[in-house]
């Protein structure tokens, strides 16, 4: 294989190759392009020279090589034809070695030529380079400078292979020659240019490092090794200069500050100086920011490697200050509020967003204008316009509220709040403007006055409005109807003195006196109304802010007369209350009386028959006597009644007093609501009673409240009307009638309720929860207008928990029940015999057992007594038929026993039943669960009327 060195000097062309005068004008003409241009166009007259060899010597491309340093060389310009990859970004950096056939032909010959590269050995470098750019010939000429070779000029031929001439040869060598010495003079101009930068750089360099001296001024060789730390206190950065200097970057700094050194460094090398870059460090007092600059220190020699000069600032302030600025600004930006900033002489230089849309003018449209301009101030406002410029003038800020126009003439208002921005010294830099729009706080308030307007005509309380001199400013149309005003009457002219009444100057002068020292004064007053009579009103004044006084009047006629009314009914309540109590005390004396002569009386009937003459005289005056007594008995039992008086009653109206009378006694926490059907209302009974039972059930259901642990609780009222009701055996007290209309009234309250086991207790006389605070008469009161009156009660349990106590009210009264009685017994012991009778006899008074057992035992019939009812109830439980009557003392302590009454019936259903006391004393029984069998025999009464109603009934 020939040679490398051999290949690239050989090369012949043929007869006509080319066209030789035209190849030589073409040289010329490039070399005399290169010959004329100035060194700042060199760049691009070396491409034009390039592009009219190439194409005069019918090359594909044509190219620039440079050595860049010992190791490497760079293609710096670079033509292609038509159709050819231009390859210059690949051939950058390119080994020195690669092209060592070139290198070694430049020093012999100054020339390379390579006619088919082919014949360079293969597995080199350079034949990997030459196939890497498809090249098939080529020739080339070295350039030159200070007697060494800077670089090379070639042409490629990638299409075909070429053979080159002689004179080819030389033409390329004089084209190089020319080539070199235009690179020359441009690398002279740069370095030029350069020295300049450098000497400019030097001064910057100066200046920032007297400028950079308070804070921290490094030096550093080309690899970045410190060679000089200058700060003003090393406590700044808390390193000394022994200890960074011989060291690098990395050894001294924190790894991201040493990065950012580094980058610093990168970019002096490309451009001769560094960005100002910013960082942060943290100490222990704070985080604070530095920004760090980069510049070439020249060395002591021109050719040397260049060090590095690092000017580090602490901008933490200015930082925090612009950061402030910023945000300031960006608030400024997004605020709804109108912000304007002017200079000295109030020109506007800036508007945010809000104003630029509410006023209508563009930042541009208001620069150097006044504020009160594009607000229209001096049409729509001009006392304030002039105002506001008479306090800025004064150096004073001004806060106002106004009207302002944008300018297509749309009103708005605006809260203004002008103030002077002053420097250290003190002097007016400018001015800051601040509107915020309350228009719709304006319209809400006019809304406002027009409602509270329209609200205090439409009212039916009396409003007034008296200046402080003593005239109306403003009546309402119900206190123009109180004072007979017309409704069209100018009041301003009038005088409070000139509507009153003569009668009442005297009491208001006096309320007048008393509203200027407190300020307020409230209560009643009486003025006659159209007709002349009384009305009363509650009057309220106060003072205002103004020293107007603002005045409400409310007719309170009615409530003072329902107020008297229900004093009224309170008395007769509390008089029927009274009353009642008498004939539950007298009763209950009168119980024990009628016991003792019912003995006295029995007793004497017993003897009578077998008296002696001598005596007989006596023991009828005794009988006499002890008549006489259970008639005053009787009368006694009749103490403290009161007929009642029937009417058609409004039961809506009497629920709502009875709650109003009470109210005062129910607890803070104690709601009553009411709720009443359509058509329901009426009922036929007492007034008095109907309101006393009412009460009782009322404050019943309160203390039931009370009782309960959690605090508060409601009291309902509900009122229904009911045509027909079936028939109920498990009313607590009275009964309900089939087919008869009722109005029924449901208590409810939400108490602790009532067990069943106890409903019917509660009725009875002095049974009370109250742990010795309560009689026991309140609910036995109850019982007893109920069951006298032909009413129903029944206690039910409430949803919830709580009790409702449920009052049936018939519209007839509903007759009493039958008593089998004989009111005029004989005056002596019956002969009417009970022979065969077996009698069961129960009474408390063992006394009282003795006499009826022996007057029964006279009468021929079997008797057995006791004191105890329950050994009637087991007498009967071991045989029921063995007995044909049962005598059971209907009294106040004995009451227990009549709870084995339907026991007894149910045991013997034709047993008869005789109950010693009047029935309407048994309110708190059931009559009807006591059977067709059962008879009364009201106290006092004698022997012979109880054998006579006995014999009335027969035996079964």
């Amino acid at each position: 294989m020939p040679d490398a060195q051999d290949d690239m000097n050989m090369g012949s062309c043929p007869d006509g190759a080319a066209d030789t005068a035209g190849l030589v004008k073409a040289f010329a003409d490039a070399q005399n392009l290169l010959h004329r241009c100035g060194p700042e166009y060199t760049d691009r007259t070396i491409m034009a020279a390039l592009q009219s060899l190439a194409q005069a010597m019918g090359a594909d491309r044509a190219y620039v090589f440079r050595i860049r340093d010992a190791v490497s060389v760079d293609n710096t310009h670079e033509w292609c034809a038509d159709g050819i990859a231009p390859l210059k970004a690949q051939l950058q950096r390119l080994p020195y070695e690669t092209g060592d056939p070139f290198w070694q032909a430049f020093r012999g010959s100054g020339q390379a030529f390579q006619v088919d590269i082919r014949t360079v050995p293969v597995n080199t470098a350079f034949r990997q380079l030459l196939e890497e750019q498809e090249i098939r010939s080529l020739i080339a000429s070295s350039l030159w400078s200070e007697g060494e070779i800077i670089g090379l000029v070639g042409l490629d031929f990638v299409r075909t292979h070429r053979q080159f001439t002689e004179l080819e040869g030389s033409l390329m060598h004089a084209f190089a020659a020319s080539l070199g010495l235009a690179l020359n003079l441009a690398d002279q101009a740069r370095a030029h240019d350069r020295a300049q930068s450098e000497l400019q750089l030097e001064r910057a360099r100066v200046t920032a490092m007297v400028s950079a001296l308070p804070e921290l001024l490094v030096e550093t060789d080309n690899d970045g090794t410190i060679i000089g730390f200058n700060q003003s206190d090393p406590l700044v950065f808390a390193l000394n200069p022994d200890e960074v200097i011989g060291r690098p970057p990395e050894r001294v700094l924190p790894p991201r500050v040493a990065g950012i050194v580094r980058n610093a460094m990168k970019e002096v090398d490309h451009f001769g100086w560094s960005r100002s870059i910013p960082y942060t460090l943290s100490f222990p007092d704070g985080e604070k920011r530095f920004t760090l600059t980069a510049t070439k220190r020249q060395g002591d020699h021109p050719r040397k490697p260049h060090g590095y000069l690092f000017v580090v600032r602490d901008v933490t302030e200015s930082y925090l200050q612009d950061k402030q600025i910023r945000q300031l600004g960006r608030v400024a930006e997004l605020s709804t509020n109108l912000i304007m900033l002017t200079d000295k002489n109030r020109g506007i230089t800036w508007m945010n967003p809000a104003c630029v849309a509410r006023t209508g003018y563009s930042l541009s449209m208001a620069l150097s204008r006044r504020p009160s301009d594009i607000l229209h101030l001096y049409e729509s406002a001009p006392d304030i316009a002039g105002d506001i410029c008479n306090a800025l003038d004064n150096g004073q800020g001004i806060n106002t509220e106004l009207q302002a126009h944008s300018r297509r003439g749309m009103s708005y208002w605006l809260d203004l709040n002008v103030q002077p921005l002053r420097s250290p010294e003190g002097h007016v830099l400018g001015y800051m403007v601040v509107g915020v729009d309350i228009t719709s706080h304006k319209l809400a308030e006019a809304r406002a006055l027009r409602d509270k307007a329209h609200a205090m005509e439409a009212t039916h309380e009396g409003i007034a409005i008296l200046n402080p001199d003593g005239r109306f400013s403003y009546l309402n149309h119900a206190i123009r109807q109180v004072l007979r005003l017309p409704l069209d009457a100018d009041v301003s002219a009038l005088h409070w003195h000139e509507l009153i009444p003569a009668d009442h100057m005297a009491k208001l002068t006096t309320i007048l006196s008393e509203l200027t020292c407190q300020g307020y004064w409230s209560g009643e007053i009486m003025l006659p109304d159209a007709a002349g009579r009384d009305a009363w009103y509650d009057l309220s004044m106060s003072v205002q802010d103004d020293s107007s006084i603002f005045l409400i009047m409310r007719n309170i006629t009615a409530r003072k007369l329902a107020k008297t009314e229900r004093e009224r009914l309170r008395t007769q309540l509390q008089i029927a209350q009274s009353r009642q109590l008498m004939s539950q005390l007298a009763g209950g004396l009168a119980h024990d009386f009628a016991n003792i002569l019912a003995v006295i009386v029995g007793s004497v009937d017993m003897l009578q028959p077998r008296a002696d003459a001598d005596i007989a005289p006596g023991l009828a005056r005794i009988r006499a006597a002890g008549r006489q007594g259970q008639a005053l008995v009787a009368n006694l039992m009749q103490l403290g009644k009161v007929k009642p008086t029937e009417c058609m009653v409004d039961l809506q109206e009497l629920l709502r007093q009875s709650v109003e009378l009470v109210r005062p006694a129910l607890g803070n926490g104690i709601a009553v609501a009411m709720e009443c059907d359509n058509g329901a209302g009426v009922a036929l009974a007492d007034t008095t009673e109907m309101m006393q039972v009412l009460i009782n059930l009322i404050m019943n259901a309160t203390d039931a409240i009370g009782q309960k642990a959690s605090a508060g609780g409601c009291i309902t009222l509900r009122l229904t009307a009911h045509d027909h009701l079936a028939p109920q055996s498990d009313l607590e007290v009275g009964s309900i009638s089939a087919g008869q209309p009722y109005a029924v009234i449901d208590i409810s309250d939400t108490g602790t309720g009532i067990s069943p086991d106890r409903r019917a207790e509660v009725f009875k006389p002095y049974f009370t929860t109250k742990r010795g605070e309560g009689t026991g008469l309140g609910l036995a009161i109850v019982a007893h207008v109920v069951a006298s009156r032909g009413w129903g009660l029944k206690v039910l349990d409430a949803a919830g928990g709580g009790t409702i106590m449920r009052l049936y009210l018939p519209a007839p009264v509903r007759p009493a029940p039958a008593v089998l009685t004989d009111a005029a017994g004989p005056a002596q012991v019956s002969t009417q015999s009970l022979a065969g009778r077996n009698v069961l006899l129960v009474h408390e008074d063992d006394s009282v057992l003795q006499s009826l057992a022996e007057i029964l035992s006279a009468a021929a019939a079997e008797v057995a007594s006791s004191t105890d009812p329950s050994d009637a109830l087991n007498a009967v439980r071991e045989d029921p038929t063995a007995w044909d009557t049962v005598i059971l003392d209907g009294g106040r302590r004995q009451v227990d026993g009549l709870d084995i009454l339907q026991e007894l019936a149910e045991l013997n259903c034709k047993l008869q039943i005789l109950l010693l006391t009047d029935p309407k004393e048994l309110h708190f029984a059931n009559d009807l669960d006591m059977g067709a069998a059962t008879a009364f025999l009201p106290k006092p009464f004698s022997g012979a009327e109880l054998i006579a109603v006995l014999a009335r009934a027969p035996v079964s």
